[in-house]
């Protein structure tokens, strides 16, 4: 494993922003939030709003914070789901958070709760 190089990421960002199939699937902006703030796949598809057990913001906005408190997993035979805790114990963690990325973050979470019938 090794880290992209600059032009590597404006490669993959620019052909992720043209293919027609990643675009309908919003990976773009997957990839940037992942590229901004560290995360694994699973974690930043399991970033949510709403507070924690202790009561802070799990995304803050205003601080440009997340909370990484959950991992997504595929089941045997149940699908994906939320799993309610990160891969690894050292893994739950606070995280500074691109506002770029933050605003994507709660943009896509009020798009699903108004969609929601």
């Amino acid at each position: 494993m090794r880290t992209l190089t600059a032009a590597e990421v404006d490669d993959l960002t620019s052909r992720l922003r043209t293919h027609q199939r990643a675009v309908e699937l919003d990976v773009a902006d997957l990839v940037d939030f992942m590229l901004g703030t560290g995360l694994r796949i699973g974690e930043a598809c399991a970033v949510r709003t709403g507070k924690n057990a202790d009561g802070p913001p799990l995304l803050d906005r205003e601080a440009g914070t997340l909370e990484v408190n959950a991992t997504l997993v595929r089941g045997c035979g149940q699908g994906l789901r939320i799993q309610e805790r990160p891969k690894s114990r050292g893994t739950r963690r606070g995280r500074v958070c691109p506002v770029r990325g933050a605003r994507r973050v709660v943009a896509a979470e009020a798009a699903r709760i108004l969609d929601r019938p």
